[in-house]
This record gives C-alpha cells, structure tokens and sequence, in this order.
C-alpha cells in the first residue's frame, strides 16, 4: 500500500511538472542570473543540508547540488509539504525561483 502511495504520488509530481510553461520560467530568468556562492549555496545550506546530511549527495558543494538541482527544485515546487518536511520551514516562492532561474541559467558555478 506504501508503495502504491508513493506511485501515485511520483506520478502527480510528474504530472505537475511537465504542465509548467517554460516560457514564462524563460521570461523571469532573463535579467535574474543568481550566483551559486551569494544565493544558491545559502539556500541549500540553510534549508536542505541538516535533514540530508547523512545521505549521498550531501547537498553542501556546488558538485552535489548541481547534480541534484532538478530534482530538488521539483520537491520544492510541487510537494511542498514535504521539501522542506516542515510548513514552519517551508522555502519562499523567491527562493524558490532563485533556484529555478540558476537551473535554466546554465547551473553556473559563480
């Protein structure tokens, strides 16, 4: 039964996702190229790190995050009860962005 739950909630992650339009993710991140080191880090390290910590990738360095940038994003966007776990936690839609507009920009380490 877990695993149908999990299933079926893979599957509306998915669902939400692909109905994003890309164009107006393409039209906010025009003028908005975040910087990893000032931005993106912070927000991982702030927010992601002490629950992840013991797991691979760590998600404290740009060569992890970077790896697991889409993934996360997703989480953030689309489950938003569960990255971050806790409502008293729960990632701004600013911060959000920030980390959607370094991902289309390219996940430059800057």
């Amino acid at each position: 039964m877990k695993n149908l739950k999990l299933i079926i909630l893979l599957l509306i992650i998915f669902a939400l996702g692909c109905t994003k339009d890309k164009t107006s993710v393409e039209h906010e991140c025009e003028s908005n190229s975040p910087s990893f080191n000032t931005q993106v880090l912070p927000i991982f390290q702030n927010n992601c790190s002490n629950c992840h910590a013991s797991q691979t990738p760590i998600l404290n360095d740009y060569s992890s995050i970077s790896q697991s940038a889409e993934s996360a994003l997703s989480a953030m966007q689309h489950v938003s009860a569960i990255m971050p776990p806790y409502p008293s936690v729960k990632l701004s839609d600013s911060l959000i962005q920030i980390v959607n507009c370094w991902i289309h920009n390219g996940k430059q380490d800057n």
